[in-house]
């Protein structure tokens, strides 16, 4: 059957705009119209009717080619069209089953319009319109339980959940199960007796390391919140030796403060009992950085990278090509800043490995969003991966715009999630601990390097001349020990000894200490040098520390008011001696920490500073911590004083018996 479309195309094939029905074709005025029409590939129901009406008046004409008007059909209109594509997408639309799709650390949810309400519900989302569908970001709380709980408490969706996502949610239920397994068998060793479990060291540990090493063992990641002196690095070194010699890990990577670098190498070499190879880099050219890393790779032994936090984001490259098997982060709270390039890197480092652990005797120095940025690291399955999602569970916000955090909430829920892969324990709660325990912290001469080497120079020039004495050689030790501590005495023309500070290395390594102390503590330092004590005041001013000082300027009755003071009031916080004077007749067990920033050469003189807070009325175990700038003359001090020498001891040496 012929369509008014096609009787349409007849007559304009003759059509020669006649101005009266010639039965020839279509006069003046339907010609052009015909032309137009004849055109369009799709008419409107409107079009299609004006067509009809105008070729009933050519009726005649039509006939002319076997066409009869009556018999002649229509065609599907625009409206047609659209109408059965309307019913063919609602067709499709009602068989087409919702699609759980993953890709990239996202899910994505493709459902029907009607069913957005069950999209929103299920977790945490936003709506990608480019792709139409829901999206889930896997590190967001909740995504996997409500995703699951969308897929198997509402069947009649039928929803087809692709083998990305279906492996991805398997594999997370079995690591959860594994994990709340774990953090059982954790709460059992925190709650129950240490067994005698064997340890991959040489030395003895301690119930409270026991627990933690057993809690390192168990979790896959885990934090030690250890305070200062009871042994958290020996327990990870337990962990590191256990996962070595299972054959879980090759390649650790230990990243500390710079004064703790070398402290890594001398445990290790002194306690570890299973074959390592220490590699401390702490060289400031990248090049012999680049080169060290090198010689990290034997194959019968743990290979321990030991890297500062500044240098460890300045060659992300290197690291990552190196291959670590387990990370460890000394000090964790200098990560406690999220924004920080710093801790950026070691959250994407975190992301890849699967053996960490955090160590800290002060995981918070300033409020609970210290935590984020560490469990961040750690596991990112504790407060998530969104730092927003974090605070708004945890912080009250007000102040300017609403956004400054002006107070805290669920605060049982946070330490309970912290606590979880935690061992958490202070010098009080270690009763198996020693009375006391020491510490050494390093730091490398930079600015002070030059006139240190010129002065040990010419002490060797007098050595070797025959002509030292005893008395000159202390002379120039005591030189040295300045220096060391960044400090150069220069004598005029006149004879007059004047102190110039030459270097900050020191300093810096006193200031890096006191930012982890814990500020409701006290703290007591020696120093040997006016000059030092005058620069460490200034830098307590800096910082908004309250300290007072006693050198042998400070009167007798002045001092007993500062004594009495640091032992009974609030303030100060810290107390700063001078050797000479404040060794003797003096309690100061309001502190249980003590820094000697410099020694005499006394050994006598030392332990009797030593005794000041480790006395009748001391409740706690006491540290006591040596800053000492290395390969300088602060480790032979020190070396004496370890073996109860007088430095005295070491002239002798030195000279061959000359007095």
């Amino acid at each position: 059957m012929m369509t008014y479309r096609e009787a349409l195309n007849v007559l304009k094939s003759v059509c020669d705009g006649a101005r009266a029905k010639d039965c020839h074709g279509y006069n003046a005025v339907d010609s052009p119209i015909a032309d137009s029409f004849a055109s369009f590939s799709l008419w409107s129901e409107k079009q299609q009717n004006y067509v009809i009406n105008m070729l009933r008046k050519y009726s005649d004409q039509l006939l002319n080619y076997d066409i009869v008007y009556s018999d002649l059909q229509k065609e599907p209109t625009k409206e047609d069209k659209q109408k059965a594509f309307e019913d063919v997408r609602k067709a499709v639309v009602q068989v087409e089953r919702p699609v759980l799709d993953y890709k990239d650390s996202v899910f994505t949810l493709k459902i029907p319009f009607e069913h957005k309400d069950l999209a929103k519900d299920a977790a945490r989302h936003y709506w990608d319109n480019e792709r139409k569908v829901w999206c889930y970001h896997v590190n967001s709380p909740g995504v996997i339980d409500g995703l699951y709980d969308l897929v198997m408490k509402h069947k009649e969706l039928d929803i087809v959940v692709k083998p990305a996502a279906a492996d991805y949610i398997d594999t997370f239920y079995k690591d959860k199960a594994q994990f709340d397994k774990s953090v059982k068998d954790v709460v059992s060793i925190k709650e129950n007796g240490v067994p005698d479990v064997p340890v991959p060291l040489l030395t003895k540990l301690y119930d409270h390391q026991k627990r933690a090493y057993l809690i390192g063992t168990t979790l896959n990641s885990a934090a030690l919140l250890m305070e200062m002196g009871t042994g958290k690095t020996l327990a990870a070194i337990a962990i590191a030796g256990k996962r070595f010699l299972a054959g879980e890990i090759k390649n650790l990577l230990v990243i500390s403060p710079l004064s703790i670098l070398h402290v890594w190498k001398r445990e290790f070499e002194k306690h570890a009992d299973f074959p390592n190879n220490v590699i401390v880099l702490n060289d400031t050219q990248m090049e012999k950085k680049k080169n060290k890393i090198d010689e990290c790779n034997k194959s019968d032994m743990l290979n321990i990278l030991v890297v500062s936090y500044e240098s460890a984001w300045r060659m992300p490259d290197e690291i990552i090509s190196w291959k670590p098997d387990m990370v460890i982060l000394d000090e964790s709270q200098k990560i406690k800043n999220k924004k920080t390039r710093r801790s950026e890197f070691i959250h994407e480092l975190g992301d890849e490995i699967k053996y960490k652990l955090i160590l800290s005797g002060t995981p918070v120095t300033q409020s609970p969003v210290d935590l984020y940025s560490q469990y961040r690291f750690l596991n990112r399955n504790i407060f998530g991966s969104n730092f927003y999602v974090f605070r708004n569970m945890y912080c009250k916000m007000g102040g300017f715009e609403h956004k400054q955090i002006v107070g805290f909430k669920n605060m049982e829920d946070l330490i309970q999630k912290a606590h979880s892969v935690a061992y958490r324990i202070t010098k009080e709660e270690a009763l198996d601990l020693p009375d006391f325990t020491d510490e050494i912290l390093y730091c490398d001469l930079k600015e002070s390097a030059k006139a240190y080497k010129e002065m040990d120079k010419e002490m060797k020039v007098v050595l070797e001349s025959g002509k030292c004495t005893a008395s000159i050689l202390l002379a120039q030790m005591t030189r040295l020990s300045q220096i060391a501590g960044g400090f150069l005495p220069v004598v005029d023309k006149n004879g007059k000894e004047t102190i110039q500070q030459v270097g900050t290395e020191k300093l810096d390594l006193l200031k890096s200490v006191i930012e982890d102390f814990p500020r409701h503590k006290k703290l007591v330092i020696f120093c040997r040098f006016i000059s030092e004590i005058n620069a460490i005041c200034a830098m307590f001013e800096d910082m908004k520390i309250s300290y007072a000082s006693i050198t042998g300027d400070v009167v007798s009755k002045t001092r007993e008011i500062i004594i009495d003071n640091f032992q009974h009031k609030e303030d100060p916080k810290v107390i700063i001696l001078q050797s000479a004077v404040g060794g003797l007749g003096i309690t100061l067990t309001a502190a249980d920490t003590m820094i000697f920033f410099s020694n005499e050469f006394s050994y006598a003189n030392y332990e009797q500073a030593r005794a000041r807070v480790h006395r009748i009325g001391q409740r706690n175990h006491v540290t006591y911590i040596q800053l000492v700038s290395k390969s300088t003359i602060d480790e032979d001090i020190v070396s004496a004083l370890e073996s109860k020498k007088n430095v005295a001891d070491i002239i002798v040496d030195r000279t061959g018996g000359i007095i």
